[in-house]
């Protein structure tokens, strides 16, 4: 099934904050309606990327986009 709802998240740079995010959401799931979580990386160069692609490989619904293009309104 389609998701129903869609949290979007853009992080830039902010690994340990988003780790803390995404476990504040996870309690939540499995939601009893088709839910994702999209996060969108703005070209961060810690570890983000491969944060959230471990979450894609549990199943859970996190997925993962890059966006190279710095800045907020690039991200959304």
């Amino acid at each position: 099934a389609l998701p129903c709802v869609s949290m979007i998240i853009c992080t830039y740079n902010r690994k340990t904050m988003l780790e803390k995010l995404v476990e504040s959401i996870r309690p939540q799931l499995p939601a009893p309606y088709p839910f994702e979580v999209i996060i969108v990386d703005n070209n961060s160069p810690d570890d983000t990327a491969e944060y959230v692609r471990a979450l894609e490989r549990t199943g859970a619904p996190f997925r993962y986009v890059r966006e190279e293009k710095q800045g907020l309104s690039h991200a959304r």
